[in-house]
């Protein structure tokens, strides 16, 4: 019983660990992606806007929250 306690422990804590990864590749993502955007000049712009895009995704996915097992 003690080895599943240890490991639902390193899954909780891998869980904080990736959450803590995606917000800041989130960030990262997000904030390179604003900086490539040149509305001002006719370009294409479509590289910028799916960095954005991906950057949104990694944004929901540290933001998901996991559903919790009862025992009702």
């Amino acid at each position: 019983m003690r080895g599943f306690f240890v490991t639902l422990l390193k899954i909780e804590r891998m869980n904080k660990i990736l959450k803590g990864l995606f917000l800041l590749l989130a960030i990262l993502l997000l904030g390179y992606g604003i900086y490539r955007l040149n509305p001002s000049e006719n370009h294409d712009n479509t590289n910028s806007y799916s960095i954005i895009g991906v950057g949104f995704l990694c944004l929901i996915l540290s933001l998901w929250k996991e559903k919790k097992k009862g025992n009702s």
